[in-house]
């Protein structure tokens, strides 16, 4: 028995001089294993900002950032580096990227990706110097739309965030927020609730309609003028009086228009256009489909591209958009955007193609032109005449 507590008693010590052993290491050791650590982050680091000297790790948690970035170190010599994940074809692709205390990009890297085809590997490179105007102009490669699309976006966010964290303000709202806060306030009585109405009558300079969903009245876009007209017939907004009163007539005039469905189905129309409806005073709303990049290159998921063309029995289209689409995300979905549907409004025949196609989405482009194309062709036989 006396032997067996000697046993016990000497594994304890051994067991205690070894706890000691490991803590005096650990003690020893930890400072060099965080040395080692900071200075591999460090090395990361200094692949985006070669001049930054020392980086510091920032607690986030104060700010509001862009959704992408989730993680952000202070270099010494003012700059920042942004890391950020965002979803190119695939999730998780995450980008470092160095920012200088002017702005501009001092380098942006993928550390990691789901990507297949490799471009986010050296598009980084094309960053090298640029301002956030400079990002927006670099061109996404037509065969890695989602991958470089993105990558640009993070860039942007990469900007953006470092502009926040050294104590300047950015609007970090997207397009519909803004156009919707700046109706809103233009019409408090709509608590911000709007929906897109068809222009079918014409009034010359406007070019979108929007009716606030509870009644409260309607915004007028003329370019970039709003006015309000309210539901007791009060215009709010910068307007001289003959403009005020164009506006109450149009208001009444929208009230009391109707329109028709027009029977295509003997009328020999190219079996693109959908439907016809016509107002009491002639003029028209046609749908069309027509198949664009989603529906040219990947058949087996993409949807042709369905637009709606408002356009007066003279030919002069009083509104155009994009009803629905699969085209790329960044890319050609901006056929759906008022940047690029707005141009269509006040052309004719004769000059519906003098606008300016969407950067790098040529199919999505010659696609719109072709559909609104179909719907003159149809305003002709519609009007008695017969198609080209």
């Amino acid at each position: 028995m006396k032997a067996a507590y000697k046993n016990v008693l000497a594994l304890s010590i051994i067991s205690a001089i070894v706890a000691i052993l490991m803590a005096i290491t650990n003690y020893i050791t930890a400072p060099i294993i965080k040395e080692n650590e900071d200075n591999a982050a460090n090395e990361a680091l200094t692949v985006v900002m070669p001049d930054g000297g020392s980086f510091t790790a920032l607690d986030l948690s104060s700010y509001s950032l862009p959704k992408t970035v989730t993680d952000a170190y202070a270099a010494s010599n003012g700059g920042y580096v942004i890391k950020l994940s965002t979803t190119g074809y695939a999730s998780n692709m995450v980008i470092l990227c160095g920012v200088a205390s002017d702005g501009s990009v001092t380098g942006a890297t993928c550390l990691s990706s789901g990507e297949t085809l490799g471009y986010e590997k050296t598009y980084g490179d094309n960053f090298k110097g640029l301002s956030l105007e400079g990002v927006a102009s670099v061109d996404t490669i037509s065969s890695a739309t989602k991958t470089t699309s993105a990558y640009r976006q993070a860039v942007s966010d990469a900007i953006n965030a470092a502009t926040i964290l050294s104590g300047g303000s950015v609007d970090l709202r997207d397009e519909e927020t803004i156009l919707r806060d700046a109706m809103t306030e233009l019409l408090p009585a709509s608590k911000g609730e709007f929906t897109r109405v068809v222009i079918a009558e014409y009034l010359e300079g406007l070019t979108a309609i929007y009716e606030a969903g509870n009644g409260a009245g309607t915004v007028f876009h003329f370019g970039d003028t709003m006015l309000a007209l309210t539901s007791d017939g009060t215009v709010i907004g910068d307007a001289d009086d003959t403009l005020k009163a164009s506006l109450v007539s149009y208001g009444e005039q929208m009230a009391s228009t109707k329109f028709t469905q027009v029977e295509i189905g003997s009328l020999g129309l190219n079996k693109a256009i959908q439907s016809v409806e016509k107002t009491e005073s002639g003029n028209y709303q046609i749908y069309v489909s027509v198949d664009g990049y989603s529906m040219q290159e990947h058949p087996s998921w993409g949807a042709p591209i369905v637009i709606m063309l408002s356009v007066t029995k003279d030919g002069v289209i009083l509104d155009c958009y994009t009803v629905s689409h699969k085209e790329t995300e960044g890319f050609g979905a901006a056929c759906e955007d008022d940047d690029f549907t707005s141009q269509f409004i006040g052309k004719t025949d004769g000059t519906y193609r003098e606008i300016d196609g969407i950067s790098g989405a040529t199919k999505t482009t010659n696609a719109y032109l072709r559909g609104i194309k179909l719907c003159y062709e149809a305003l002709s036989i519609l009007e008695g005449g017969t198609a080209e």
